[in-house]
């Protein structure tokens, strides 16, 4: 039987809400009529080792389609485990970005787009909101890891962004250990930015961001991270 030796766990949790300057930065610098929206994203995963025994089951879909309330662009899952084997180690890294930016358009329906914004209002200003999911791990000895994640940038009318992401680490039962070996790394963050009535410099900046660092054996470790725009009143 392993006794558990170590672990280390930094967990960080950062909220900032400011004022910005309405002359320095323009929301929708790429957009040119109002109600318009734009849409970037990407998404990576990075594996290495340099030996050891691995076993890996991946999925990857993608569909540039406009999506309903309950489909994605993107949809991933991966499950895998890893021993290490003459002092190898494994490390990696997934990451999802979404950005979406609008331009202001009439306050015609109850979709206010921007958390910000007040219902009785003539424009529903433009906004920019911006998050990002990532986990990287690194000098794995053996550890069995599942990670599964969607995100939705092109939609139906009405139908919001969205990114959904969570990662699983514990121990690999068929290795005998009881516990995970190595480090890992999450990063949960975002930024929205708003502007007011039919402007489109920046007024307000909300920022967040979940910082959350284990080194050492781990039992379980469990992190999940769910996003999706708009705000209806």
């Amino acid at each position: 039987m392993r006794t558990i030796i170590s672990i280390i766990l930094v967990s960080l949790v950062a909220i900032t809400i400011a004022s910005a300057d309405s002359q320095e930065y323009s929301i929708t610098k790429h957009i040119t009529n109002p109600g318009d929206v734009i849409g970037e994203t990407s998404w990576s995963d990075n594996l290495l080792t340099n030996g050891g025994k691995l076993a890996i089951n991946k999925n990857f879909d993608f569909d540039s389609k406009n999506q309903a309330v309950n489909t994605y662009n993107i949809q991933t899952q991966k499950i895998l485990t890893y021993d290490t084997t003459n002092g190898s180690h494994m490390l990696g890294e997934e990451s999802y970005l979404l950005n979406i930016a609008g331009s202001y358009k009439p306050a015609d329906d109850d979709l206010i787009r921007c958390v910000y914004a007040a219902k009785d209002l003539a424009w529903l200003p433009a906004f920019c909101n911006t998050v990002q999911s990532k986990t990287s791990f690194m000098n794995v000895n053996h550890a069995q890891i599942s990670e599964s994640g969607n995100l939705r940038m092109v939609g139906e009318d009405l139908v919001p962004a969205g990114l959904n992401y969570q990662v699983a680490i514990s121990p690999d039962t068929n290795s005998g250990y009881l516990s995970a070996d190595g480090i890992v790394r999450t990063t949960f963050g975002g930024s929205i930015m708003e502007a007011r009535d039919n402007q489109t410099n920046v007024s307000a900046t909300n920022q967040w961001k979940d910082k959350t660092e284990v080194a050492g054996d781990m039992r379980t470790f469990q992190k999940a991270f769910s996003y999706q725009s708009g705000l209806k009143i």
